[in-house]
């Protein structure tokens, strides 16, 4: 299994704009890679919980756009973190 953070990190990459996280949630959902959603009742709080806290290092790696929609900080950051290497490769997707 795989972050989910690192999921919707590669999520975003992909895409190359930014998304709800009622978006994010139901993509990372979808690729089968995370355990989000085998236990609790709310994946999209979890998701947005992620989205807002989460840090490479010193650096936030997600940005809040408003109204529930979020991008990558630094998409050459989150280009070259391990995990979110390998949600690319497992899905067969590009890096946007």
């Amino acid at each position: 299994m795989v972050s989910s953070w690192a999921v919707a990190a590669a999520v975003l990459l992909r895409e190359g704009r930014k998304l709800h996280y009622n978006e994010i949630t139901d993509r990372v959902l979808k690729t089968g890679l995370t355990k989000l959603g085998t236990k609790g009742k709310t994946p999209e709080m979890t998701i947005n919980g992620l989205l807002t806290t989460t840090k490479w290092g010193v650096q936030k790696l997600f940005k809040s756009e408003g109204e529930g929609e979020y991008s990558l900080c630094n998409k050459l950051l989150a280009r070259s973190i391990p995990e979110v290497q390998e949600v690319i490769r497992l899905m067969g997707w590009s890096a946007g």
